[in-house]
């Protein structure tokens, strides 16, 4: 019988296999993957512990550890935590230089404004403006500026992601305060 029996435990997987001794090198680097794989999903998982809800957050913003951390330490100091996301379509213009990328300050203006009156801004301690865009440095600013306006009271920081999702500027909003009760 040219058969050969393979097993895989870890504490994630646990695969049996079946198969052709003749497949036996294809099967034992298979298999080499797919434990290297699970070893490394066991190791994330593991770094994963935290008390920062990490499924409200973009997940270019759940891959900056720095700020994981700072949030981590946030949410020792403060009450809760809140996200907002709002989106501004982006303007492309095209010029002898080729295409270039801005923002409506109107519907900046606006949106802003609306986006804040959503949130109890006078619980809010402190605040992570994440910005996921591909326009250039001064829109980012001028988004960032124009929330800071609203909250004088409110320290903030500043995350920009260089990215385009579907022709949008995505400005995520990360409040910390006395939140406790809207978690």
């Amino acid at each position: 019988m040219n058969k050969i029996k393979f097993k895989l435990k870890t504490s994630l997987l646990n695969i049996d296999f079946e198969g052709d001794k003749s497949e036996l090198i294809e099967l034992t680097n298979f298999f080499s993957e797919i434990n290297r794989i699970a070893s490394d999903v066991d190791i994330n998982m593991e770094e994963l512990v935290s008390n920062v809800p990490l499924w409200k957050l973009s997940k270019e913003l759940q891959l900056k550890k720095d700020t994981i951390n700072q949030m981590e330490d946030l949410l020792e100091a403060e009450s809760g935590m809140i996200v907002e996301k709002i989106s501004f379509n982006n303007v492309n213009e095209i010029n002898d230089n080729g295409t270039t990328v801005s923002l409506n300050f109107d519907e900046i203006k606006q949106g802003t404004k609306k986006f804040l009156q959503q949130v109890d801004v006078t619980k809010a301690n402190y605040l992570i403006v994440h910005i996921i865009s591909n326009v250039d440095k001064e829109y980012c600013s001028i988004i960032y500026d124009n929330i800071k306006r609203h909250l004088p009271h409110v320290d903030t920081k500043l995350i920009k992601t260089k990215k385009n999702i579907l022709e949008k500027t995505i400005v995520e909003c990360v409040f910390f305060g006395d939140y406790s009760d809207e978690e």
